[in-house]
């Protein structure tokens, strides 16, 4: 959906704290019936995806909520 955050990790094959391609941007259009998107700012980095290798690209925008059963406030499991 336009507005959602995306991050796309770095495919450079030496990825350090200083020098990495991972990349965050955010939704403006969803193309070709989802298969595709227009997003800014747009992506800087050549990110590499082949057979044997595929970037990741994950949403941001979502949040989780990991619940226990009624016993969790006293045990902290």
């Amino acid at each position: 959906k336009p507005g959602q955050k995306l991050v796309v990790l770095s495919s450079i094959q030496r990825d350090d704290q200083d020098e990495h391609q991972n990349e965050q941007v955010t939704v403006i259009k969803v193309l070709n019936g989802g298969y595709a998107v227009e997003v800014d700012p747009p992506i800087a980095w050549a990110h590499y995806a082949g057979h044997e290798y595929q970037v990741e690209v994950a949403l941001l925008s979502r949040s989780v909520v990991i619940q226990g059963d009624v016993e969790s406030d006293t045990t902290l499991y």
